[in-house]
């Protein structure tokens, strides 16, 4: 059965030196036996395309792996990943994973190049970012839903300004926008974290949840969030008259480690189970993500290579908006993945400008 490809997971590394092929077959192996992108028995095959001498060869490279993340995923006849290798010119290419779900792309691209060295060097590959948890037994698994379910019992649905009405069905169509948090705010940011013992997503997380609220005119917001093993959680806040910047940080930390400890229900059984209202016009549950990743950029190093991450559009997204940090050495690089169906760029570029403002009054 073919699905979607509105939740393709891309990430593409910029290889400079010598690859050794047969250490980078073996890691790209061995990162999706563990993730489980592969069923038993079948492999991850390496396809390559040569886009040496070809004119224009950044905008080829650009337009090739757009289209690569933006194919479906035939879940009974391929493995739920695929890898490509791109060459632009001597000891010059681009590697391409794209899995049909799991974790963030940065958590891919350190794992995978940790797995190369260790192929290059002789010595055991690592574990990986967290080790599989075991599965809870029904007793566990059915109290996990019943938090579920009175967290998000009668749960709104957010209503932000559009530039243009809401199609009847999603069409997944997006684009992006971004913008750039410099690091002399990003250092408070860590501070502010640091001092109400929580982690640094969840100050962007409230700062999101605080712009919305002040779009939509809402106090009771749900927003989505990504876990390090690349799976969905809903966040839903209360932003009652008077919260201020604190007390929401405080929630976003006590709503994430609730989350935490109730992850073991998968977002698909989740949905199922709470039955929200059928909309097809607007994903279930929740309608904007937020997602962090730390130092997703530094790319390890490899012994005689140089790699950096290259940036893949897929051109879809199921949310009305996603907002995801890149943690650089120079502050935050924010961007925005919006509906093409319900927002211009214009909108977006000073949303950015706002969240930007937000952030700041929020660490002053």
């Amino acid at each position: 059965m073919t699905g979607s490809p509105v939740h393709n997971v891309p990430v593409a590394l910029r290889v400079r030196g010598e690859l050794d092929q047969r250490a980078l077959e073996e890691s790209l192996r061995e990162l999706a036996e563990r993730h489980a992108l592969v069923a038993a028995g079948r492999e991850l095959e390496l396809r390559r395309h040569d886009l040496g001498g070809q004119p224009g060869v950044e905008v080829a490279l650009a337009a090739g792996l757009s289209r690569e993340a933006s194919q479906p995923f035939d879940a009974e006849r391929e493995p739920l990943a695929r890898a490509s290798l791109w060459r632009l010119g001597e000891h010059d290419q681009v590697l391409l994973i794209v899995a049909s779900a799991g974790p963030p792309a940065g958590v891919l691209a350190a794992e995978l190049c940790a797995r190369y060295e260790a192929r290059r060097s002789g010595t055991a590959s690592p574990p990986g970012q967290a080790a599989a948890r075991e599965r809870p037994g029904a007793a566990e698994l059915e109290r996990q839903l019943g938090y579920w379910r009175a967290r998000l019992a009668g749960a709104p649905t957010l209503e932000l300004p559009t530039d243009h009405p809401r199609p009847p069905v999603q069409r997944f169509a997006a684009a992006t926008e971004f913008a750039y948090v410099p690091c002399e705010v990003t250092d408070r940011i860590a501070t502010t974290a640091q001092r109400a013992g929580c982690a640094v997503s969840h100050v962007l997380t409230a700062a999101v949840a605080a712009l919305l609220s002040r779009y939509s005119g809402q106090r009771d917001v749900v927003l989505g969030t990504v876990t390090a093993s690349g799976d969905l959680r809903a966040i839903r806040l209360d932003l009652a008259g008077g919260t201020t910047f604190a007390q929401l940080l405080e929630q976003v930390r006590a709503r994430s480690l609730e989350a935490l400890a109730n992850q073991d229900v998968p977002f698909e059984r989740l949905v199922e189970e709470l039955r929200p209202e059928r909309d097809l016009s607007r994903n279930p549950l929740f309608q904007v993500l937020v997602a962090y990743e730390e130092a997703p950029g530094a790319v390890p190093a490899l012994d005689g290579l140089a790699v950096e991450r290259v940036p893949v559009d897929s051109g879809m997204s199921p949310y009305d908006l996603a907002f995801d940090v890149e943690e650089r050495p120079d502050g935050w690089r924010v961007t925005v993945r919006y509906s093409t169906d319900l927002f211009e760029a214009g909108r977006m570029r000073r949303a950015l400008g706002h969240l930007g403002r937000v952030l700041e009054a929020a660490v002053s």
